[in-house]
């Protein structure tokens, strides 16, 4: 698929439910879990969608949510993605990852990204606003025992909340991990984030960084140091805007589809999928979507929290 601007769209984040067993303060203000939830794509729909896409040039997939660990049927969403070919990872704040993991692996899925956001249990808790820290650190152990490779931590830093680097050195110097600092997202409450430029100022009085690839399709940027078992990642949109080369769009779980994370402008594919569907009519709607994707995310901003656009 190409865009009105030339970039290849090939990728997209597939949220498969808003709802989630935390609630982080950068995600959501809480307002959202109070309503009525909407519908949800059932599997059979997601498959429709994706088999559609996949037709027309797409080649992977992150799984997304809320959380997505909490949809039952979820092995076999990532089983039957798998079989179409396409590369399929997917994002999970760890807390069912422990008893999941297995069963995940043996669908398919090979890469996986856990949300976690410091490594001190009572800051966990203050994050989060649930004493889960145990379960997520279990589930990354048994991420790591199954074999998922590789396995990315996304850690959200945020000014006056969580900027302590050092524990994340320890990390990764000792486990085969890929710590990925992002710069937060000011959809809720007006969070800061920590810029790239000082934490590698913190890397690089450890040892000299030195660029490196890792398997994945999103715009992180990605640094070893020697004699470290595990690596950095960095994935920072304030700090350097990659809309030139984003080859994703994004469907949350109620089906509605958006070029760019910060737009504000959806198409309602589930409307279209329960109301008169058609091969013809799925191919006008993503060819709008296409249109009118963002050449640049400067000045937008989403009017839903984190929670409902699909993380």
């Amino acid at each position: 698929m190409i865009d009105e601007y030339g970039r290849t769209i090939d990728y997209i984040r597939l949220s498969v439910t808003d709802r989630c067993n935390l609630r982080c303060i950068y995600c959501h203000d809480g307002v959202f879990e109070k309503n009525q939830p909407p519908s949800l794509m059932s599997y059979e729909e997601i498959l429709i969608l994706v088999k559609h896409l996949r037709r027309r040039g797409l080649k992977a997939v992150k799984i997304t949510g809320g959380e997505p660990l909490i949809r039952k049927d979820i092995p076999f969403i990532i089983k039957e993605l798998a079989g179409l070919g396409l590369e399929v990872s997917l994002t999970t704040n760890g807390v069912l990852l422990k008893d999941k993991a297995q069963e995940l692996f043996n669908a398919g899925l090979k890469r996986i990204n856990i949300g976690l956001d410091c490594l001190d249990k009572e800051l966990f808790n203050k994050i989060t606003g649930y004493p889960q820290y145990a379960r997520v650190i279990n589930g990354l152990d048994k991420a790591l025992e199954v074999g998922f490779s590789p396995v990315k931590i996304n850690v959200v830093l945020v000014e006056g909340v969580n900027e302590e680097i050092e524990p994340w050195i320890d990390l990764a110097k000792e486990r085969s991990v890929t710590v990925r600092f992002i710069e937060v997202m000011p959809f809720v409450n007006g969070f800061k984030p920590v810029k790239q430029a000082k934490i590698m100022s913190k890397l690089e009085e450890i040892g000299a960084l030195y660029e490196i690839k890792i398997e994945g399709r999103g715009p992180a940027k990605h640094y070893e140091i020697s004699g470290f078992k595990g690596s950095f990642g960095f994935i920072s949109p304030t700090s350097n805007n990659f809309c030139s080369q984003c080859s994703r769009i994004r469907i949350n779980g109620q089906g509605l589809i958006r070029g760019c994370l910060f737009s504000a402008q959806t198409f309602d594919f589930l409307a279209l999928a329960r109301n008169g569907y058609s091969e013809e009519k799925l191919s006008i709607l993503i060819d709008e979507v296409l249109s009118k994707k963002p050449v640049d995310c400067k000045g937008l901003k989403a009017k839903e929290n984190m929670c409902q656009i699909g993380g």
